[in-house]
């Protein structure tokens, strides 16, 4: 039987073309070399996804606890792997700063939405 933890961060303070290059490191990666990376991984957008990655770590546990014929075997992180992953863009937070001459500049910050899948497989 696969176990599969699905995680959705969504609204990460981080534009969406930022975000896929660290998320591209990881994909198809194995859990532990994938926290790995993302330890070690300078971009600030690393950070959120070496907690999401976590999260699901924890929700793939939790999901393995409760279920009454796995409950008893031990979980091996190097038969868990990062299925899927995938960012689209979300919306944005729109700022009104002062510009010269009485004008207005309209500041957008982007902000995106990342899920990620990971499974075991036996």
């Amino acid at each position: 039987m696969d176990l599969e933890s699905r995680v959705v961060l969504r609204k990460a303070p981080v534009s969406a073309r930022k975000m896929r290059l660290v998320a591209d490191l990881i994909r198809n990666e194995k859990v532990l070399k994938a926290l790995m990376i993302l330890n070690t991984q300078p971009k600030s957008c690393g950070v959120f996804l070496y907690k999401l990655l976590l999260s699901a770590v924890s929700n793939l546990e939790r999901k393995k606890q409760n279920n009454a014929e796995m409950a008893d075997t031990v979980i091996d992180y190097n038969k868990m792997k990062v299925s899927e992953i995938f960012v689209d863009e979300g919306g944005f937070f729109k700022r009104i700063l002062p510009a010269s001459r009485g004008r207005s500049g309209l500041t957008r910050t982007r902000c995106c939405h990342v899920v990620l899948k990971i499974n075991e497989v036996k």
